[in-house]
């Protein structure tokens, strides 16, 4: 995995490559739709990444903006040992495992923050799910 702090670029393989600039029609590969807006359309896309890390499963999910542009505005990025664990507070023990696994997998420590958006651990209590995520300043 390469992650440029730069850019915010997120490259897993040739056909997962993210940053702030792509777009929907630049989707390749076994993406498949996973969010739905109002009208049912597909505003989020999944790709499944077998043994992404030591052996585990990994989950990349994308978000594309809502106000036409078509561009990614955030992606999520989790493996199984992250899905399905209760964490009390916010910030707790998957927030700090999926920080140190992020900085094992990337070389980037969170959280990060730049020009283009922010990068860190976040935990999702309704799914007792754990993501690194990421959230893109929308660029006009």
């Amino acid at each position: 995995m390469i992650i440029d702090p730069r850019t915010g670029t997120l490259q897993l393989s040739d056909e997962a490559i993210v940053s702030a600039n792509t777009t929907r029609a630049a989707l390749s590969g076994d993406w498949e739709p996973w969010l739905f807006d109002q009208q049912n359309m597909p505003s989020g896309y999944r790709l499944v990444m077998d043994k992404l890390y030591q052996g585990q499963q990994g989950y990349l999910i994308i978000m594309f903006d809502s106000a036409g542009r078509g561009q990614v505005s955030r992606w999520l990025l989790t493996i199984d040992s992250l899905l399905d664990k209760k964490q009390s507070k916010p910030e707790g023990k998957m927030t700090a495992h999926a920080r140190t696994w992020f900085k094992e997998f990337s070389g980037v420590r969170l959280p990060l923050s730049a020009p283009w958006g922010a990068l860190d651990a976040a935990y999702d209590p309704h799914n007792m799910s754990t993501y690194i995520s990421c959230s893109y300043v929308a660029i006009d």
